[in-house]
């Protein structure tokens, strides 16, 4: 039997929290790469990943949150939470559209909503995961 870390603000085991941990830098790195290396933002699908993966890193983090006694209601605050993530990432993706128009920021309605969707879906992987490793 594993033990588990649960204290005042964990409730997760090891395995998680590094799992955790390096979902963060695998998602904040690809990202990284992609705009400011490779540039490929503006001539693939990537932003897909991207969203997926970064919906499954917010939930990931959730997850490891001591929230509430019943682990029944971690579904919803994980894809919850991946919901106003994404939702304050698109208020500053537009506010930098506005004061820079010329920028290849993609602000169309439907990709927003496939976004969102993406991180939802990626949260929900996080809660899936997340039942097979945490005990």
């Amino acid at each position: 039997m594993r033990r588990g870390i649960k204290n005042q603000f964990l409730d997760t085991n090891l395995n998680w929290v590094l799992f955790t941990v390096i979902l963060g830098i695998v998602a904040l790195t690809v990202h990284l790469i992609a705009e400011f290396v490779l540039h490929i933002y503006d001539v693939t699908q990537i932003d897909t990943f991207t969203h997926w993966l970064s919906g499954m890193t917010v939930g990931a983090i959730i997850l490891n949150l001591n929230l509430s006694r019943s682990r029944k209601r971690y579904y919803a605050i994980a894809i919850g939470s991946a919901y106003v993530f994404y939702i304050l990432w698109e208020i500053a993706e537009g506010l930098y559209f506005y004061y820079n128009p010329l920028g290849m920021i993609q602000t169309e309605f439907w990709d927003a909503i496939k976004d969102l969707w993406l991180d939802g879906v990626g949260a929900l992987n996080a809660c899936f995961l997340a039942d097979e490793v945490i005990p």
